[in-house]
This record gives C-alpha cells, structure tokens and sequence, in this order.
C-alpha cells in the first residue's frame, strides 16, 4: 500500500529523531538560559555582600565617631562657657575611652616599623581621627582654669578635622555609586 500526502516520504524513525532534536535544542536553550540567569544572580549576590559587608564597617565607624563627636562638642562647650572640674575629668574619661575603642577601627600605620616595643595596638602611627581625640584629651588636661577661648578655638578645629577625616573614612559619596552600581540607577534622593 502506497501513502501519498506530506508523510509519505518521511520514514517515522526520521521523524521522531527530529522531534528528539528539536526538543534538546529547546533543552539546550533553556539550560543555557538559566544558567547565565544564575551568573547574573550569583554576581549580584556577591556584589551585594560586599556592599553590605562596607556598611557594616561603616556603621560601626559612625557609631564610634557619633559619640565622638558628643564628646568633642561637650569639651567644645565646655571650654567656652564651663567651669566644673568633674564635667572636664569626665569628658576627658570619656575620650580616652573613645580613643582606645578607636583603635579597634583606625588602626595605626606603619606598625611593623615604629613602637615594636609597645603592645600591639599601640605600635606605629594613630590615624588622624585618633590624633583629633588624644589633642582634645590633652588640651583638657592642660588648660589652668575655666573658660578658656583659647583651649575652645583649638577644639572647635579638632571637631571640624576629626568631621572631616570621619567623612573620608565613610565615603558617602562611594556609597552613593556602590547603590548605583548595584540598582542600576541613580539613588541620589533614596540617601537623602
């Protein structure tokens, strides 16, 4: 028996062989599909837990040099308008606790070369937000009486040095084009 119409030449085995190979280029190219959408999720992932990894850092710095900051402004304040010798030693309290958690964040520089006698926080050089504290610390120590403009100006440029060796550490501009980078888009009104 002759078959006439489209399927009489095509032998059945040729047939399904091809629907078998239509069928692993459809697999094919839903696996590659998938595959390259899981880079782009994987890479993502990784950009994501560094960014938030910085902001962790980060945060922990603000924190510090929040309460730094409160108590560079009350020594500030004090030296302008104070006179209470228990409010100065517990300022002054305050910021060598400051300086000392500060190191846990700033460390020093260079410490393989300078003080390797001295315990290991303390070796080579304090990063410039630790040197705004000791100068505030020390200028408390040494003022004879209360007030003093003098002791209150030279504060009031520790706080503006310290605000701005902060800011270089936290780099909100950096975060800004890390969001960017990140969203795809411009997060300029998201921060503020």
């Amino acid at each position: 028996m002759e078959q006439s119409g489209l399927f009489s030449q095509f032998d059945p085995r040729v047939l399904i062989s091809g629907f078998a190979l239509l069928i692993s280029i459809a697999s094919f190219g839903f696996a590659f599909f998938w595959n390259l959408k899981n880079q782009k999720y994987a890479e993502f992932s990784k950009r994501l837990a560094k960014f938030n990894a910085k902001q962790g850092a980060r945060e922990q710095l603000l924190s510090w040099a929040s309460e730094s900051m409160d108590e560079l402004s009350r020594a500030y304040v004090l030296c302008q308008h104070g006179k209470d010798h228990d409010e100065r030693l517990m300022i002054m309290s305050s910021l060598t606790s400051l300086i000392d958690k500060g190191r846990w964040l700033l460390p020093n520089h260079e410490h393989e070369h300078f003080g390797k006698n001295k315990e290991s926080a303390f070796t080579g050089f304090r990063q410039g937000p630790l040197d705004d504290l000791v100068v505030a610390y020390n200028t408390l120590d040494n003022i004879p009486s209360l007030p003093n403009s003098i002791a209150a100006e030279g504060l009031m440029k520790c706080k503006r040095r310290f605000s701005s060796a902060v800011q270089e550490k936290l780099d909100p501009r950096n975060v800004n084009a890390d969001l960017d980078e990140l969203t795809g888009g411009s997060n300029e009104q998201t921060i503020r």
